[in-house]
């Protein structure tokens, strides 16, 4: 990856990471604008709708770890998401060179998004250029269209969520 596409990306994750600290320290973690892209569906201006995308870190086995203990130190939901909020609101996003490159989104496969999108292959997904938070805060940045390739997961993922957290 040549140098001025390594910066770019380094600032788009570093945008990113700061959406996501300030959905965690303010929003309870609801995902904001600048995590929701839409995917340009036709030249004349049709878009999808948002589609929520996560980041993942390089090296994620220490906050697996961290999960599995939260959700085993309490069987209460609230205690747990409460719990999850305040360690991702720590520190988690403050170092945005330990996340992959890769953008993480869920669909329905059999879905019209996944019908229609799926065999057209890379589009331009559009991130808010400026959406306003507070009268002090804007959703940091203007990126434009940026056709990203779309790849299927190689295999299937064989735990249901409750299975996970019995690990």
């Amino acid at each position: 990856m040549d140098t001025q596409a390594e910066g770019l990306q380094q600032r788009f994750l570093g945008w990113q990471c700061r959406l996501r600290q300030i959905a965690m320290r303010q929003g309870e973690g609801q995902p904001s604008e600048g995590m929701q892209p839409r995917v340009l569906l036709r030249e004349d201006g049709l878009y999808s709708t948002s589609i929520t995308v996560l980041i993942n870190r390089c090296s994620a086995e220490s906050d697996a770890s961290q999960f599995r203990y939260l959700v085993q130190k309490t069987h209460d939901p609230a205690d747990r998401f409460t719990n999850g909020l305040k360690f991702l609101s720590a520190t988690h996003y403050q170092r945005p060179h330990e996340f992959s490159d890769e953008l993480t989104a869920l669909f329905q496969s059999g879905g019209l998004w996944f019908e229609r999108c799926w065999p057209s292959g890379p589009a331009p997904w559009c991130f808010p250029s400026s959406v306003p938070l507070t009268p002090y805060l804007v959703q940091y940045g203007n990126w434009p269209k940026m056709p990203l390739p779309i790849k299927q997961p190689t295999g299937t993922i064989g735990y249901s969520i409750p299975e996970c957290l019995r690990m």
